[in-house]
């Protein structure tokens, strides 16, 4: 019961319904639906554990871009002025990439910062 637990998505109900079918008496239902909840609960455990180290990963990658393209504005451009410092902190990483690969061609930093998509 316990692989058809961790391998099955089955609502509780179902469970509880299959086993009632099969004459289970009440006490082995609860003791298996007890069972059942603590493999879910680890399962979501390792699900929730596993989606904070993704985020976290993501978020590091994208404060490493913006370290990254603060350290090659400054080798270009000088110092940053705070109000573009604190955009590149709260910025993605799609618009970091876009500011990275801007740097490279731009005669100024206003050039980095201009909106692209304006024609």
């Amino acid at each position: 019961m316990t692989y058809i637990i961790e391998q099955v998505s089955l609502p509780p109900e179902r469970i509880v319904a299959a086993l009632r079918r099969t004459g289970t008496d009440a006490e082995t239902v609860e003791e298996i639906m007890g069972t059942a909840a603590q493999i879910w609960m680890e399962q979501g455990k390792a699900a929730g554990i596993a989606e904070g180290k993704a985020a976290g990963i993501a978020a590091g990658k994208t404060e490493g871009k913006a370290d990254a393209f603060l350290r090659l504005v400054r080798l270009k451009f000088g110092e940053l002025a705070s109000v573009h410092a604190e955009r590149v902190h709260s910025a993605s990483s799609e618009q970091l990439d876009a500011w990275l690969d801007a740097l490279l061609t731009a005669e100024d930093i206003d050039a980095v910062f201009a909106d692209r998509t304006r024609h």
